[in-house]
């Protein structure tokens, strides 16, 4: 593919982003964007098979793409944004096997990338062809303006002149600037930005060997030593070390987890214990344990430690020791599992629940590097494939909508904070909108059930801002143009105006 065709379809595209981006949301226009670019990447790419990690990167990004138009949500627009800066990398080294080398890579591009578009020598009569050419001017331009800001204050005559010279050239430019709305300029700036990172790629070659020369298993080192007694002796105390660490964090381990047996995971009643301590010391306990986990598994395992005679009491261990932050992970999940029976669900209760999910499964890989000899890039690499693929998933759910539609189903039996019901997303609006004698009834049975009252929204108050914010929202939906729609304000928009708004 020429580069002068690259070229222009660089302009096309920051022509295509600002007429679907300029005064209008993410929605419809980013599908349409962003399946042209995946279009002009396929059609000018060698068509090399595809690693696991590369397909699971473009399916990501698929999904994040209509996660945006199905569910409007952040999650999915800021994930989508970061497979969207990868896609030069997926395309330029496909049979990638980490992410960790698809995103050096796709940094390198994209810092590369306007370098490359400024350089082009095929239009000598670009603007950035010659901005390129004169880079060299600059210094010598700061140097003349710092001596011209000296002598302007050292003579008043000189520098009245300067001043009224200044003057003029701003008027001129404040004149452009009102005639020129300085919005869509902006917007076609970064959608020529957007479209140079996508098409000018380039490839770290570094990155690339490096990743393809990766071993998943390890190997055992044949090096001779300087004496074949020493070597053996550091390797058994190594292991009696490792013995002593692992029995010693088993033991304090399997303490914390009988205790948490007993409070947590039978006839649990809430006592009012400040719920949100428990779950975040938990959490923080049980992240600090994980790292500590994997820490010692890699460093223990790392070289012939792992292939040391007789080393099935280290391997058990280390089994018992995953064995039981599995039971720590359980007692964190029932704690965070309590707190939302009795304080209603939010996003970082949801979040907690989303973490816990990805731990499982470093668990488990941290059990398969122990048990099948294999290496540190093993463990980061399908890791980090996993929190994607996870991150990705859950960014699909309008969580907002299950927060509202669960927490008012249980305001029966669980305690219902107003304020952040009020402070949920306008695709949120048909579900936490409340009239006045339905908000009474859920305070009044709440003030039965809880002795206090941490809240500073009246219901009265709750109304109006809901009014508020549908009023807005409607007028927001009605004047934004076919580009902005998705699928969750348009289902909460339909809502309310069967209401009658």
């Amino acid at each position: 593919m020429h580069l002068l065709t690259t070229r222009r379809m660089a302009w096309l595209g920051a022509l295509l982003f600002t007429i679907l981006f300029y005064q209008q949301r993410p929605g419809l226009n980013l599908i349409i964007f962003e399946s042209v670019f995946l279009w002009w990447l396929f059609r000018s790419t060698n068509r090399t098979p595809l690693s696991l990690t590369s397909k699971w990167v473009l399916i990501c990004h698929v999904l994040t793409m209509f996660g945006v138009v199905l569910s409007n949500s952040i999650m999915a627009l800021m994930i989508n944004v970061v497979l969207t800066a990868m896609l030069p990398a997926v395309f330029l080294h496909p049979k990638a096997r980490s992410l960790a080398s698809l995103a050096a890579i796709g940094v390198y591009s994209g810092v590369q990338a306007p370098i490359r578009f400024m350089k082009e020598k095929s239009s000598k009569f670009s603007l950035f062809y010659w901005m390129w050419k004169l880079r060299f001017l600059m210094i010598p331009l700061f140097i003349v303006l710092f001596f011209l800001i000296i002598y302007a204050n050292a003579n008043a005559v000189f520098g009245d002149v300067i001043e009224k010279t200044f003057d003029k050239f701003f008027n001129g430019l404040n004149y452009i600037f009102e005639e020129v709305d300085s919005t869509i300029l902006m917007v076609a700036i970064f959608g020529l930005f957007v479209s140079i990172v996508l098409l000018f790629r380039s490839l770290n070659q570094k990155w690339a060997d490096r990743d393809q020369a990766a071993q998943e298993t390890l190997v055992r080192s044949r090096r001779k030593p300087k004496s074949w007694f020493g070597s053996m002796i550091g390797l058994k105390t190594e292991y009696k070390a490792a013995i002593f660490l692992l029995v010693t964090l088993n033991l304090m381990i399997s303490l914390l987890n009988t205790i948490d047996i007993s409070q947590i995971w039978f006839g649990f009643a809430w006592r009012g214990e400040n719920f949100a301590e428990m779950v975040h010391e938990g959490t923080a306990l049980l992240i600090l344990s994980i790292l500590i986990s994997i820490g010692i598994v890699l460093f223990y395992f790392r070289k012939n430690l792992h292939f040391y005679p007789g080393n099935v009491w280290l391997k058990r261990l280390s089994y018992l020791w995953i064995a039981q932050n599995g039971i720590l992970l359980v007692s964190v999940f029932l704690r965070n599992y309590h707190y939302c029976k009795v304080f209603s669900l939010a996003e970082k209760r949801i979040g907690v629940f989303i973490f816990l999910i990805i731990v499982v499964f470093g668990l488990w890989t941290v059990y398969r590097k122990v048990k099948h000899n294999l290496s540190a890039y093993y463990l980061f690499r399908m890791n980090s494939l996993c929190i994607l693929i996870i991150l990705t998933l859950s960014s699909l759910v309008p969580w907002d909508i299950v927060i509202a539609q669960f927490n008012f189903s249980r305001s029966g039996k669980a305690f219902v904070y107003l304020e952040h019901m009020e402070s949920l997303s306008d695709k949120a609006l048909p579900y936490i909108d409340k009239n006045l004698s339905e908000l009474e009834d859920i305070t009044q049975s709440q003030y039965d059930q809880f002795s206090f009252r941490e809240r500073y929204l009246t219901t009265e108050e709750y109304v109006v801002r809901i009014n508020e914010k549908k009023i807005a929202f409607i007028q927001r939906w009605e004047k934004s143009g076919i580009f902005s729609w998705n699928l969750a304000e348009y289902l909460a928009y339909r809502e309310l105006k069967a209401k009658g708004l």
